[in-house]
């Protein structure tokens, strides 16, 4: 489950007058890095790609990206469709479903690992910094037009 900085933010903003704004690196990561893969939706997700590519940029020789180990969401009959450890699609509907990680994905990731590589991962990690140091400024002047604003 992701952090919800809405529990945190709406105090905050209350309280002190701060903005507090996230960039989820995962999500950032797949954004900044869309344009690099012919089937992104067959390699990303959990123990695939950006994920794969940034750790062999970071850690080389960490992973083995040839290991062969069962990839993907068990698919029980029926017609609740795992999506994820907390999600399942129910009659085209995403509906909550709270699970043990392992009891729904045995392998241990859904995403394709064999794919990455840490020149991509390196090029990944590249855009990430460039994409975080053009919104930080940004979203300073953002929360000082927004105090100005309060005053």
């Amino acid at each position: 489950v992701l952090f919800r900085s809405e529990a945190v933010a709406g105090p905050l903003r209350q309280l002190h007058g701060m903005v507090v704004g996230t960039l989820y690196p995962w999500a950032l990561g797949k954004h900044v890095s869309a344009d690099l893969y012919r089937d992104l939706p067959g390699v990303i997700g959990h123990g695939g790609e950006p994920t794969v590519s940034i750790l062999m940029a970071l850690l080389p020789g960490a992973l083995d990206a040839t290991a062969t180990a069962r990839r993907g969401y068990l698919k029980e009959e029926g017609p609740v469709a795992v999506v994820s450890p907390t999600k399942a699609r129910f009659d085209g509907f995403e509906v909550g479903l709270y699970n043990a990680p392992e009891r729904v994905l045995p392998g241990g990731a859904h995403g394709d690992w064999t794919v990455g590589s840490a020149e991509r991962g390196a090029l990944i990690l590249e855009r990430m910094v460039g994409y975080a140091a053009r919104y930080v400024p940004e979203f300073r002047r953002y929360g000082q037009r927004l105090d100005a604003g309060r005053r």
